[in-house]
This record gives structure tokens, C-alpha cells and sequence, in this order.
């Protein structure tokens, strides 16, 4: 953490539970102690259990994790440090309103993996990854009776061929280049959709959805590291000024220190567009630089940037 944050680097903690603590609260509450104490000089966030709603992570309902959390507040308060919470995985927003009235969070947390409807864009029981964000969004503001920053602290699509390193083996797996695809998209539609203030994938390390690969000897890079990290440099410091009504595309145009550009992929297949003006640089997904020759160029399901005069 030390290291992390002497490169610039701002550092939130997640607390995991386990079934012991609740029986035995009194041994959360001195991890608690210990851990603010000793991180929150490094750390000013601390995101309280995780993916509670799941049995096999400890908890078994609400009130359970309500305790667990509560008690996290003053020690919290007493070291300074902010809390994140509820850590809520999944599709499952109507655990929001009885946790979030019960215990007061500086910022919102979600899990919110769409891995099972494949990419972000496709819906599951009619819910998009868009609508599913305005969804939550709504619910925690009309929860708290304000409006509250809301974070997603985790989120992936796992790899098929992983074998016994994949978490969910079978229909939610997919190859690298569609991960590093549903990354990027996944990632602007919920920042564009400025209902989310920040997004974390999960995670940098691992052999089953990871993005670097450490199953052998020399590490490697994944398509979705690439990816992550052309976005990220792109995108920093931009400003999202809406989205082209293209037909069979996603386009969203964004402006940085002077320069405009879009965002474009398809949902499935490739679609020529014709931008209102010519382009004068492309670049794809992972930093490489694609011949501009006209204001017609054709938009595939890999993200690529456009930018214009």
C-alpha cells in the first residue's frame, strides 16, 4: 500500500467476513480496530464485508450483515476513515433500502457483474447494464431521500479454457478478446452514464479472469490489460458530451483539452458509419494506430477511439 500510494495511487481496503465473526462479534470488531488503525493513515476508504448476500461468504441475511456493519461506524469514526458498503453482488437491489437506512456509507458499493448475460449491452429479464446502473442509482437515492456517490468495486467476465482456476465455468465464460471488448464497454457506459463515480475491475492477477495470466513462469499480459490501460489514458481527465444516435453502433463522443473524439463499437458484427466530419487519427482498442483516410469507416463489436479536428 505504501508503495501504491508513493506513485499516486488512492487505495481502498475491502473487509471480508466470515461465518466466525458473526457468531463471535467480538472478534470482527478487534479486526476492525486493527486494521483502521494500522491502514487508515494509508487508506481513507474501507469498503465493510463482502458479497454478504451469499451464504457461502458467511452471512446468511441482512440483519446479520446490519450488525456486522454497525459496528464498523464509531471505530470508523474514531481513526478518520470513510466506509463503502453495502458490497451487495449481483442483481440484487432490493437488499439496498434496509442496509443503507440502517447504516450510514460515505460512498455506495456494488458488485455488479453482468457476466451471465454476456456482453454488457444485452439484457437479462429486460435489464441492460445500462438500466440495471439507473436502477440502482435510483434506489439509493430515493433509499437515503438524497442523492449518494455510488462506487462499483468489482467486476469481470471470466476466461474460457481457465479449467479449475475459472469462477464460474460454462456459459459466463469468454475468450481474452471478448473480455478486453466488454471491458472497455462496460466500464463507459457506466461512467458516461454519470450516475457512477468510479468502477473497479476485478482483478489484475489471475489465471481464470484476471488481467495478466501468472500461470506460468513469466507473466503475461492479457488483451485486457492493454485495453484497460488505453482507456484509462484516453479518458482521464475528459468530459462525456453525449452520444451519436448512429444506427447499429454505440458511439459516445467525448472532449479532451481541446481535442474531440468517439468511443465506437458495435453490439454484434461490423457496421460502416459516416461521421459528419472526417476523422484525422484512429486508434484501437489497444493503443495502435488505424489508417483515417475517410469520414467513412467501419465500426466492429472492439472498441476503437476516433478523433477529430
Amino acid at each position: 500500500i505504501r508503495r501504491l500510494r508513493g506513485e499516486g495511487f488512492d487505495v481502498v481496503c475491502a473487509l471480508l467476513q466470515r461465518r466466525d465473526d458473526v457468531l463471535e462479534p467480538s472478534s470482527w470488531e478487534g479486526f476492525l480496530a486493527d486494521v483502521f488503525s494500522s491502514l487508515s493513515p494509508l487508506c481513507l476508504y474501507f469498503e465493510v464485508g463482502h458479497a454478504w448476500n451469499r451464504t457461502k461468504w458467511g452471512v446468511w441475511d441482512h440483519k446479520e450483515y446490519i450488525t456486522l456493519a454497525k459496528a464498523a461506524v464509531p471505530l470508523a469514526a474514531r481513526h478518520g476513515a470513510r466506509l463503502v458498503g453495502p458490497a451487495v453482488i449481483d442483481f440484487e437491489f432490493h437488499l439496498y433500502p434496509p442496509t443503507l437506512r440502517a447504516v450510514a456509507f460515505d460512498k455506495v458499493s456494488s458488485l455488479l457483474y453482468v457476466d451471465r448475460s454476456g456482453a454488457p449491452e444485452n439484457a437479462q429479464f429486460g435489464w441492460t447494464t445500462a438500466k440495471k446502473v439507473a436502477l440502482w442509482k435510483a434506489v439509493v437515492d430515493v433509499s437515503l431521500g438524497k442523492p449518494r456517490e455510488c462506487w462499483i468495486t468489482e467486476m469481470n467476465w471470466p476466461l474460457e479454457g481457465a479449467g479449475e482456476y475459472s469462477p464460474a465455468p460454462g456459459k459466463p465464460c469468454v475468450s481474452e478478446e471478448d473480455q478486453a471488448n466488454y471491458l472497455v464497454r462496460y466500464f463507459i457506459i457506466c461512467l458516461a452514464s454519470g450516475l457512477v463515480e468510479r468502477v473497479y475491475w476485478w482483478q489484475l492477477v489471475s489465471p481464470g479472469y484476471g488481467l495478466i495470466d501468472s500461470r506460468e513462469r513469466v507473466w503475461r499480459k492479457r488483451p485486457g490489460y492493454y485495453a484497460l490501460s488505453q482507456m484509462a489514458g484516453l479518458l482521464e481527465g475528459s468530459r462525456f458530451d453525449g452520444k451519436d444516435p448512429a444506427a447499429g453502433a454505440e458511439i459516445f463522443l467525448f472532449r479532451k483539452e481541446g481535442r474531440e473524439f468517439a468511443v465506437c463499437w458495435t453490439r454484434a458484427g461490423a457496421v460502416e458509419h459516416e461521421f459528419v466530419r472526417a476523422p484525422i487519427q484512429i486508434v484501437d482498442r489497444d493503443g495502435q494506430e488505424k489508417p483515417a483516410g475517410s469520414a467513412r469507416i467501419w465500426i466492429e463489436e472492439k472498441p476503437q477511439y476516433v478523433f477529430f479536428r
